[in-house]
């Protein structure tokens, strides 16, 4: 795949000395997973043969046609959320895709191995240049307790997640991945892809109110799939998604309640857009984003791997409102 830029906001971790990259944006075992659907009718993420990591209709990768829109494969138009223009980053927000690499998280994950090198800091993996070999991409994202907070009576709700991808000699920008998601709780350290189901449910329109267990991480990723990349020069990705932190049962938070949680983007290229994870031989790390403090309040998250001169362009395509 080749894009010109890409803007996701998702999560790749892993355990042990594999910790440079994610197992998560895909390795769910798809037996245990339980899946946020809306509208989707995909497959759900996992990690079995029969499954796509990712999530996702494997009869459908997404790609792109001529005029910069997402289409699935055959050419027939991808339906995205009928909300889709209440998913343009305001310009006042478009910092919280726009940290440098490296740059400190805003406070120490819950059960995240310090050592890990993203453990500390935000990391850029193989960034606009997929390894040979790879057809598609995901973005993904993460959510952490905060070290010695134990305030495990909060859930998080996340909406209007998705990925936006630059590509080609004319640096287009084109939404790729956009809808509900799918995701586990993982160990946090993310030893052996071990996961439980994730308490995940409906809030209204896309958004999804997830609950985890103290000692384990949310991962989740786009249920539609992942998208297949076509051959074009990358020139930038986006992933981004808006979050908050709540009580467990949904009721707002009053303003200025400390953080308890953290929260990331992340993406992965893949060898397919059906592809199963195998010990990360099959979804290298294209990047992982700045973990930041979640507020009551909704904010974006995500991250960049694009210039800003292809930045600067996200307007005239309608992905930045002024």
């Amino acid at each position: 795949m080749s894009l010109c830029t890409v803007v996701l906001f998702t999560l790749a971790a892993c355990g042990g000395d594999q910790a440079t990259n994610s197992t998560r944006s895909g390795g769910l075992n798809a037996s245990s997973a339980q899946s946020f659907a809306l509208s989707s009718t995909g497959n759900n993420g996992g990690g079995s043969s029969s499954k796509n990591d990712g999530g996702g209709d494997s009869g459908s990768p997404i790609v792109l046609a001529s005029n910069g829109n997402a289409v699935a494969a055959g050419g027939v138009e991808k339906a995205f959320h009928p909300l889709a223009k209440s998913f343009a980053l305001p310009s006042d927000e478009l910092a919280a895709v726009m940290h440098a690499y490296p740059s400190r998280h805003e406070a120490v994950a819950d059960g995240l191995p310090l050592s890990y090198d993203w453990g500390q800091y935000s990391r850029l993996r193989a960034g606009n240049n997929p390894p040979q070999g790879m057809h598609a991409m995901t973005g993904w994202g993460h959510v952490f307790w905060i070290g010695g907070a134990h305030s495990w009576g909060h859930s998080v709700e996340i909406r209007n997640t998705q990925t936006l991808m630059c590509t080609g000699t004319s640096r287009r920008w084109a939404r790729v991945q956009q809808g509900t998601i799918d995701g586990a709780a993982f160990r946090a350290d993310f030893q052996n892809d071990e996961n439980v189901p994730a308490s995940m449910v409906g809030a209204g329109a896309d958004t999804a109110r997830v609950s985890f267990p103290g000692g384990r991480a949310f991962h989740y990723w786009p249920k539609h799939g992942r998208a297949e990349l076509d051959g074009q020069p990358i020139c930038g990705v986006i992933v981004k998604f808006q979050a908050r932190a709540v009580a467990s049962n949904g009721v707002e938070l009053p303003a200025g309640t400390p953080p308890a949680m953290l929260i990331g983007a992340g993406a992965d290229y893949w060898t397919t857009t059906t592809a199963s994870w195998a010990d990360h031989t099959t979804n290298p790390g294209l990047a992982i984003g700045q973990l930041r403090a979640l507020t009551p309040e909704w904010r974006w998250y995500g991250l960049n791997t694009a210039a800003q001169a292809d930045i600067d362009n996200l307007q005239a395509y309608g992905f930045i409102d002024r």
